[in-house]
């Protein structure tokens, strides 16, 4: 299963880069560039209840103020990963 996520970053840096470090070292999370206090991500689960509770876990990271799902992809299409994480970084 993919995600697409949007995580809004605390304006405060030393929160936020608190944030990206855990956001970073999550293997299932792979990052975009960051604009301003927007992140954007793309979760890869293999069930829909990981990815909400991995959403989950974004949303109550300090640093990060909230958490957008902008993209779900139910199938197991490993293509839509690579789909995804290459328009992030457009």
């Amino acid at each position: 299963m993919i995600s697409g996520l949007v995580a809004t970053l605390n304006t405060d840096v030393e929160l936020a880069q608190s944030a990206l470090q855990a956001i970073g070292l999550h293997p299932a999370l792979e990052s975009g560039p960051q604009k301003g206090c927007r992140l954007p991500l793309v979760l890869e689960t293999r069930t829909p209840a990981e990815s909400h509770d991995l959403t989950n876990w974004l949303g109550e990271l300090l640093g990060v103020e909230h958490v957008d799902v902008v993209y779900v992809d139910l199938g197991d299409d490993s293509g839509s990963f690579e789909k995804l994480v290459s328009h992030l970084n457009k």
